[in-house]
């Protein structure tokens, strides 16, 4: 099912040109998975797809899948671990996304694989989005997001 709240996508790390400098989660022009300074961009603005199916790592249904306003395709984790976009053509657990305490976003199909902004910080705009196995013990900010309604 579908739904029309737009929302941003706000990494729990800053950004490097202020304490204060909001991380959104973006998808640029090239498809490549990165934050952004600019929440207002339609690359940094997402809409949530509820699949009611049950996804390989998900204990129960209730996965989301996460489509760009901008270009209207899905986020996507490829075999190799690999983010990309891509259209919403046959939907299975690499498209899905399960949303954890506190903050993870995690992937249906491999549960250890959570959106991560890359590095340690300082984090400029364009800094890339990875999968990377989540550290429960760590108080790493990069591996946590908010949802923000519009």
């Amino acid at each position: 099912m579908l739904n029309p709240q737009i929302y941003r996508i706000t990494s729990l790390a800053k950004g490097e040109g202020a304490p204060s400098a909001n991380l959104y989660l973006n998808a640029d022009a090239n498809g490549n998975l990165t934050v952004n300074y600019d929440g207002s961009l339609a690359t940094s603005q997402w809409r949530l797809w509820y699949y009611p199916g049950q996804v390989t790592s998900a204990p129960m249904p209730g996965a989301v899948i996460l489509v760009n306003v901008a270009s209207g395709k899905i986020l996507t984790m490829n075999a190799d671990k690999t983010l990309t976009m891509s259209e919403p053509v046959k939907i299975d657990d690499y498209h899905c996304w399960t949303i954890a305490d506190p903050g993870a976003i995690r992937s249906a199909h491999d549960g250890s694989c959570n959106l991560n902004v890359s590095g340690s910080g300082p984090y400029d705009n364009g800094n890339p989005v990875i999968v990377y196995g989540w550290d429960a013990l760590s108080d790493n900010l990069n591996e946590r997001w908010n949802f923000q309604e519009m």
